[in-house]
């Protein structure tokens, strides 16, 4: 019996399984390592953010 050749599709799927991973550790990477997480008083967005809301609040 000669061995079945992986079908195209099957490959596909799991490059993209393997690149959704890549993905999702580069955004947790980038998430929790840069700033520490998105509550983090070095976070430059989130505080431009909270500067926003004061001032549409006031």
């Amino acid at each position: 019996m000669s061995k079945q050749p992986i079908s195209i599709y099957t490959m596909m799927i799991i490059l993209a399984n393997i690149f959704m991973l890549l993905a999702c550790i580069f955004m947790a990477i980038e998430y929790f390592g840069r700033w520490g997480g998105a509550s983090s008083p070095k976070a430059p967005n989130v505080q431009w953010i909270q500067k926003q809301t004061k001032d549409l609040v006031a």
